[in-house]
């Protein structure tokens, strides 16, 4: 998440972070398919926005801000941040640097936050990872003294949640739930008219029209989205399982007769 006020905690507007295409010119920096496979393998997928596929089916339907480096150091000279001979940029004597918070509880968040700062370098930033003990972070995220943060975000079921994590309600004072301070009269719009529509396929369109504006707006790298895996015995058969609690539907399992052991004849 970049922290789109300053790093003080004093309510400003960021020097970097408040420049949408800054954090525009930085998202196409970052391959976050490599990044997942380099951590993960195959058991998580890149970030699409701010939910989960799980609760938001139509993520497809969404334009995401491509991996593209060339296009990300043309945005930077564009927008006059110039790079010197050591490939660092900067513009009017400043240069473009800045702290990611990094949790030490997190070994997944560490390893991811150096692939990426190894690419945000790349295209002339200057990033350096601050790792900080979980209680810290917390505090610091509460307060607003960062610059950008590897958070991680869980959701609700319904997409409903978003309002209260990305919307402007959620970054008014003092730990708020928005810490970033992402805040856009249009977003919060098109959520309130995704949860107020009077049927389903107005809904979904509502809310393609919200996560596309806030991934337009890029107040975050959704990075990567884990994969929850577990394992069964065969015998057992289970219905689909859903996406908020596994065990809601644990009345419907069952084993055939023939592949029954000791154990399961009670």
């Amino acid at each position: 998440a970049f922290n789109l006020r300053a790093a003080d905690g004093g309510g400003g507007a960021h020097p970097l972070f408040a420049d949408r295409e800054l954090r525009r010119a930085l998202t196409h920096a970052v391959d976050r398919e490599r990044l997942v496979r380099a951590v993960f393998d195959s058991l998580a997928r890149p970030g699409v926005g701010p939910l989960p596929r799980a609760v938001f089916p139509d993520w497809q339907q969404v334009t995401p801000l491509a991996h593209d480096p060339a296009r990300a150091r043309a945005l930077l000279d564009s927008l006059g941040w110039a790079a010197g001979p050591d490939g660092a940029r900067a513009r009017g004597g400043t240069p473009l640097a800045f702290r990611i918070l990094v949790p030490t509880s997190s070994t997944v968040r560490e390893r991811v936050a150096a692939l990426l700062q190894a690419q945000l370098n790349a295209v002339g930033a200057r990033v350096t990872l601050e790792r900080v003990d979980i209680g810290t972070f917390v505090e610091r995220q509460r307060d607003g003294r960062f610059d950008a943060a590897m958070g991680g975000w869980r959701v609700d079921p319904s997409p409903g949640g978003i309002r209260q994590t990305w919307g402007t309600p959620g970054n008014r004072g003092r730990g708020g739930s928005n810490p970033g301070g992402y805040a856009s009269a249009r977003f919060d719009a098109q959520v309130d008219s995704a949860l107020d529509a009077g049927d389903l396929a107005r809904s979904r369109r509502q809310w393609v029209r919200a996560i596309q504006t806030i991934v337009d707006d890029a107040p975050a790298l959704w990075l990567f989205e884990p994969t929850l895996v577990a394992g069964v015995h065969r015998r057992l058969r289970h219905p689909p399982l859903r996406a908020d609690g596994w065990w809601r539907e644990l009345d419907e399992w069952w084993i055939p007769m023939g592949e029954r052991i000791g154990r399961d004849r009670f």
